[in-house]
């Protein structure tokens, strides 16, 4: 993973485990999740049970949800579903630079944040992380 011009970098925000805000990700698990697989008779509705289903909330309309997949079949760049089924981000660092943007970078371990914070620190002491 490269480095970013690191004498263009103010501050390191670092986060080990995060659970993303209501508003930050539309992703939530629903238990007994009725998915909508067809009709019977062009007109009654045939649901299929979900015992643990990831939808997606479309905006600000709680009623309006897309069926993603199951729990056991997810798999994200950026999330994972941890004890209790809940929502977290992957381990990840925010790097902000002096011209007020940022970037976030992000990791499969604890471990690897650690390292690439630690080599950060090496490069640029004058961070504040």
């Amino acid at each position: 993973m490269a480095i970013l011009f690191n004498h263009s970098i103010t501050r390191v925000n670092v986060h080990p485990k995060y659970q993303p805000f209501r508003y930050e990700c539309s992703l939530s698990v629903v238990r007994d999740f009725k998915y909508k697989i067809g009709r019977k008779y062009w007109f009654f509705p045939i649901y299929e049970i979900i015992p643990a289903a990831v939808i997606r909330t479309a905006g600000l309309f709680e009623d309006r949800n897309e069926f993603v997949c199951e729990l056991k079949d997810f798999k994200s760049e950026y999330y994972y579903f941890g004890e209790d089924d809940v929502l977290y981000e992957k381990p990840h660092c925010t790097i902000c630079m002096n011209d007020k943007s940022s970037k976030q970078v992000h990791f499969n371990t604890v471990e690897e944040l650690n390292n690439y914070v630690d080599e950060l620190k090496s490069k640029a002491p004058h961070i504040e992380i």
